[in-house]
């Protein structure tokens, strides 16, 4: 069996190089990650972006945890991250600046299905959107809002 069969088996929701001609390996990753978060978590809103730099590509996750305590915010952190590690290219190693590209079955996986070199999944925490709420209660504070005349035109 090859990989694209074993793996189309395991996975058949899931885009394939071949099936989507032209698009990049970082946009098939994004496809493929919100694919396998709506069947993993139906329900739950999720942002999944992709940027493009010199350096390479990233693919960002993010999620609000609001609805959850705080061990079911770090499980479904963890069960999150273990999907999007499935999309990245390897490994960054902050110890001698290096990136480990993946090898093996992760390699033939990305190579189908798409990655970027840099996988983010991050949750939207209680502290971050007071903070955020903070932020704008002062600018409003700062920056009255003021009605504004439309101007007429006369003719």
């Amino acid at each position: 069996m090859t990989d694209e069969a074993f793996f189309k088996a395991q996975y058949p929701k899931l885009l394939s190089k071949r099936e989507v001609p032209g698009v990049s390996a970082h946009a098939l990753a994004a496809k493929n990650m919100r694919s396998m978060l709506k069947q993993h978590f139906p329900g739950r809103k999720f942002s999944v972006k992709t940027s493009v730099y010199a350096g390479g590509t990233s693919l960002n996750i993010r999620w609000s945890d609001l609805d959850l305590d705080d061990d079911e915010a770090r499980v479904l952190g963890r069960q999150v991250q273990a999907l999007a590690d499935r999309f990245s290219l390897g490994e960054y190693n902050g110890m001698d600046d290096s990136y480990t590209y993946a090898t093996g079955e992760h390699r033939a996986f990305t190579d189908l299905f798409g990655a970027a070199k840099y996988v983010l999944a991050q949750a939207e925490h209680r502290s971050d959107l007071k903070v955020a709420q903070h932020r704008k209660e002062m600018l409003e504070k700062a920056l009255p809002t003021q009605k504004t005349k439309k101007p007429s035109i006369r003719i």
